[in-house]
């Protein structure tokens, strides 16, 4: 691929309005330059060692054809009864009044305006808030929407006088902004995680992410996705057309970061790699950042296995109707089975390395749900375990030899193969925190990101760090206002951060001037 094509794949411009780069370097084989652009004009010029006075400079790989919601933000309601837990059971969960404290901490942090009577109205009136604290934002826009464009209608009010809250609709997907009254510049652009049921937002209700940071003085945008589950395909553009409404009616950010949970961390890795002209950094929290065919091959080959040491406790694993429930009272039911089979509950325990029972039969019910979320979005079956190895177990050779094979149709696989592979090819800071032990996302899956990240020669731009915590996207909100404090010194300094753990001022080993 010619790097001018490639640069305007990338940067979001046609071929056509860039200069020919050609492949001079190296020989006739370019496999690096100096790429300088003006981030305003994209202005290009060219180099194969020597980097352009006045002008934004990265270095560049040639080609790329060289050979659930977080505990956090709270659970989705449909989560919180899968998993038979309320959020004040879920450990390290946090309100919009914790949220609050740290981004307040990190408004303090990075020298922007003091944190408004707004921000700690919030925090006082969300404290003691049962509700506030056991769903994520949801709600439902006002009946009494009005335009705001052909494709926008939306509805405004403020939690409080000084800031302001508009909710409404873009383009099929329902959508928050948070926008504090003292703005101090930076638009933060959020994706949420897989949810199994629409997510939307309530103009009168605080939210997490959208209050907590807008408390520092963030603008917060979010969409909601115009369909549930696995959303990639829909949330990247959905999400870029709300970022585009709020510039134009809230004005030019000063700086722009990207950020996600889960299956929002793979949203957060996929724009910052589509678009580095439009966002200054990114922050993908407990994301999935493998490839999603491999994500997806391996729930699909656990399912295959539960299948066939426990046949007939799940429904499944392939034509599971939309009807049948995918609920707590299912994994209770898993729960209950694992002792009749100790040969293969120990064979599964191997295989995923699991810390308990219960987070086994979580993630089976899990994956079902997935395999049926996108069989019918696909229209056809994606569980492939027809080549694999299973190992890991005192069980192997049995379950190898006995377990049911499934073979995906080809377009299948290449539909999660483009929603989504990470290239790892970055352009600006990226900095990625996952827990310790997640038995959704585990951590040593995300290891193939850094690889090709340094494969593609971008490795100046990415940082990996750890949160010392057990659970799926269990990140608290002092850590989180720690790790965007980080990513925002990162870009505004170019100190690229240690990787290790968070180091969240106040913690056991880190001195405040190490924290900020």
């Amino acid at each position: 691929m010619r790097l001018d094509v490639f640069l305007a794949q990338e940067l979001g411009r046609d071929e056509n309005r860039l200069p020919a780069l050609g492949t001079g370097c190296a020989g006739g084989s370019l496999e690096r330059a100096i790429i300088a652009f003006d981030v305003a004009s994209l202005a290009v010029k060219h180099d194969c060692s020597t980097p352009h006075p006045g002008m934004r400079t990265v270095e560049i790989l040639g080609g790329i054809d060289r050979a659930h919601s977080s505990t956090l933000l709270g659970l989705h309601p449909s989560f919180e009864e899968r998993f038979g837990m309320s959020m004040q059971e879920n450990r390290g969960v946090v309100g919009v009044a914790g949220l609050v404290a740290a981004m307040c901490a990190l408004g303090a942090m990075l020298a922007e305006p003091a944190c408004s009577a707004a921000a700690h109205g919030i925090a006082a009136a969300t404290s003691n808030s049962t509700a506030a604290a056991t769903s994520a934002s949801t709600g439902t826009p006002s009946a009494t929407a009005a335009t705001a464009t052909p494709a926008a209608t939306a509805t405004a009010a403020a939690t409080d006088p000084a800031d302001h809250v508009e909710v409404g609709t873009l383009a099929g997907a329902p959508f928050r902004i948070d926008m504090p009254a003292k703005w101090n510049g930076v638009l933060l652009v959020y994706y949420h995680g897989y949810s199994e049921t629409p997510v939307t937002f309530a103009r009168d209700k605080p939210n997490r992410m959208g209050s907590g940071l807008a408390s520092a003085g963030f603008a917060v945008v979010q969409s909601g996705y115009s369909t549930t589950g696995w959303a990639v395909e829909q949330a990247v553009p959905e999400t870029e057309a709300l970022r585009e409404y709020t510039i134009e009616h809230y004005g030019q950010p000063k700086e722009t970061y990207v950020l996600g949970h889960s299956m929002g961390g793979m949203l957060t890795i996929a724009t910052i790699e589509k678009y580095p002209n439009r966002y200054d950094g990114a922050l993908p929290l407990c994301g999935l950042l493998e490839p999603a065919s491999y994500a997806f091959a391996r729930g699909g080959a656990l399912l295959a296995a539960f299948h066939y040491y426990y046949p007939g406790v799940l429904p499944g694993p392939i034509g599971i109707g939309a009807s049948v429930p995918l609920d707590s009272e299912l994994t209770k039911r898993v729960v209950a089975a694992l002792p009749s089979d100790p040969t293969g509950h120990a064979e599964l325990l191997a295989l995923t390395r699991f810390k308990s029972d219960a987070d086994l039969a979580d993630v089976m019910v899990f994956f079902s749900y997935i395999e049926r979320d996108l069989e019918q979005k696909i229209g056809a079956v994606v569980l492939d375990n027809h080549d694999l190895i299973y190992a890991g177990g005192a069980d192997d050779n049995a379950l190898n030899d006995g377990v049911h094979r499934y073979t995906a149709p080809a377009a299948a696989l290449a539909y999660v193969k483009t929603w989504y592979t990470p290239s790892g090819l970055l352009l600006k800071p990226t900095l990625a925190v996952h827990t310790t032990y997640d038995p959704i996302i585990p951590p040593d899956t995300i290891a193939q990101y850094p690889d090709a990240v340094q494969h593609a020669a971008s490795g100046d731009f990415f940082v990996q760090q750890y949160v010392k915590h057990d659970g799926h996207c269990n990140i608290q909100a002092e850590e989180l206002g720690a790790a965007l404090g980080e990513l925002i010194r990162w870009k505004r300094s170019g100190v690229k951060p240690a990787a290790g753990a968070v180091p969240v001022p106040g913690a056991a080993g880190v001195a405040p001037s190490e924290a900020h």
